[in-house]
């Protein structure tokens, strides 16, 4: 069973292989699938694959579990898009460009990061918040050596989200590894809140990991 973001419907997948979405009182039937349903579930869409393969709704994606994989899938995140997309001029494309070119000891960044002046601490926030919702450890690490190649230039600059994304990338990506197997993005981190994540870790008896993370993120252990 795997009901709807809004509390409305209600899908169930029968052994049979036969998917049954019903109102949740169970009193209403409102569609029926032997094979695949695609269909508005609040403010997101769902998908459901009969045999082994099946996704559930997340609050920025879709889950898709196969005996042999977990995959996300999701829309790319605005500051990403505002860093990465071909041809853009936003303050972060500038403040990543700038980066770049300081890692190749290139002059051009010094003119970058000039353009952007007025807007530069807009510039760092944003590729902070595009490294905290990034999957690949690559990216992360880019992302957050921009930031801090920006913030070298602002007098006053609050370096604590910086530091609060920098320690949570550490979780993602430790819970994240195969050995351990739970892939959270940054949306689904904050709405459970680390405590649950905690929880989560102990269910599976993985005492070690729930206490180094409770200590690390300063948890009473």
């Amino acid at each position: 069973m795997s009901p709807s973001p809004n509390g409305k419907s209600l899908a169930l997948l029968i052994f049979s292989g036969l998917l049954w979405v019903v109102s949740t009182n169970l009193q209403r039937s409102l569609a029926k699938s032997d094979t695949m349903l695609v269909g508005p579930f609040g403010d997101t869409l769902q998908y459901f694959y009969c045999g082994s393969t099946f996704a559930v709704t997340e609050p920025d994606g879709i889950r898709i579990v196969s005996p042999d994989t977990c995959d996300v899938v999701q829309k790319v995140p605005a500051s990403s898009v505002s860093v990465f997309r071909s041809g853009s001029t936003s303050p972060s494309a500038f403040l990543f460009d700038a980066w770049k070119n300081f890692s190749r000891r290139s002059l051009k960044a010094d003119e970058s990061i000039r353009s952007i002046c007025p807007e530069l601490a807009e510039a760092v926030d944003e590729c902070i918040d595009a490294a905290a919702r990034e999957w690949e450890p690559f990216w992360q690490r880019r992302l957050l050596n921009a930031a801090k190649f920006g913030r070298s230039f602002l007098d006053f600059y609050d370096p604590t989200d910086f530091i609060q994304v920098g320690q949570l990338i550490k979780v993602l990506n430790a819970v994240c590894f195969y050995e351990i197997g739970i892939p959270l993005s940054y949306m689904q981190y904050t709405q459970l809140s680390p405590s649950h994540l905690i929880s989560r870790l102990l269910a599976r008896n993985l005492h070690p990991l729930a206490l180094r993370i409770s200590s690390y993120l300063a948890l009473p252990p």
